[in-house]
């Protein structure tokens, strides 16, 4: 049985400080286009992750049924995490649906099936950044919140 999980931290201006190891700079500037925004939010994301000892394997992802934004690998586990960012009063996480959720998984299945991946050792996970409130959550396990 999984079991959900979720860890968050707050952004902090100009930096972001995770535990007495690790100091990361964060440059809060404007973005221009929504995929700025998106690197933006995933960058945060990858940095705040590997503080917390995940190796990032890949990033962007790209496949004719979709796209994953960070391939991650800790302890035995590949983590395949969806960024979602925002600048606004609204929850990230309202923007990965259903139909989302759907072309990430078969994104995750083709990546697997050619780097010979097994189901058993996949985590499907959702990293939420929101910039206006210098918030990060991460929850793991996301798909058990659609079934």
């Amino acid at each position: 049985m999984c079991i959900r999980q979720t860890f968050t931290c707050t952004l902090k201006r100009p930096l972001l400080i995770l535990n007495k190891d690790f100091i990361l700079i964060l440059y809060i500037y404007s973005m221009e286009s929504s995929k700025n925004k998106g690197n933006y939010g995933e960058n945060i994301a990858c940095a705040i992750l590997e503080s917390f000892d995940f190796q990032i394997i890949d990033r962007n992802y790209y496949t004719k049924q979709g796209e994953i934004d960070i391939i991650a690998q800790k302890g035995n586990y590949t983590h395949f995490i969806e960024v979602k960012t925002t600048y606004g009063e609204y929850n990230p996480a309202e923007n990965f649906h259903k139909t989302k959720l759907k072309r990430f998984l078969k994104a995750v299945r083709v990546y697997c099936y050619k780097h010979h991946i097994s189901d058993e050792v996949i985590e499907i996970d959702l990293a939420l950044v929101n910039v206006k409130h210098r918030r990060f959550n991460f929850v793991k396990h996301a798909n058990l919140y659609f079934h």
